[in-house]
């Protein structure tokens, strides 16, 4: 006899509460997360933005693997030409890593300090930004239980 109650099992898997597909779906895949916060500039035409979203989820999870070792790659080396959205995709990425584990320590090398403190800056300021327009996704939708630190505000 079927039960006429809403399923309790969305709120048991996800313990905020986040029940949406799309939010659900964003944070198995960092390809759905980027898509969601940002369609216009993710596209399924954009073919190289999804290989490097799906090798960076891969280096994250430890499932892309060397063939000739069997090991897990950890390290990579992005070589694209200016304006393809290399930063911005390391920023979503950082963003969407610490939103999955908020324990998840990241270190950001650049060639100078203005673009390392605008890259932490944009990290802090997405996972720290404030829903003002229903109509747009904000990292909290996704993740509602990550904050940042007081001391990591300033």
């Amino acid at each position: 006899m079927p039960l006429n109650k809403p399923s309790l099992l969305p709120g048991l898997i996800n313990r905020d509460g986040v029940t949406d597909k799309r939010f659900v779906e964003a944070r198995k895949s960092f390809w759905a997360f980027c898509k969601l916060m940002n369609p216009k500039f993710f596209r399924e035409d954009r073919t190289y933005q999804r290989e490097l979203c799906d090798i960076l989820q891969g280096i994250f999870e430890g499932t892309l693997k060397n063939d000739a070792t069997g090991e897990p790659y950890r390290k990579l080396m992005i070589n694209l030409p200016p304006r393809h959205g290399k930063s911005y995709i390391a920023t979503l990425f950082v963003q969407w890593i610490m939103g999955r584990n908020n324990e998840t320590r990241c270190i950001t090398v650049s060639y100078n300090d203005i673009l390392a403190g605008r890259f932490a800056r944009n990290v802090r300021d997405g996972i720290d930004a404030t829903k003002i327009d229903d109509r747009f996704t904000v990292f909290q939708d996704v993740f509602p239980g990550t904050r940042i630190k007081r001391s990591c505000k300033s």
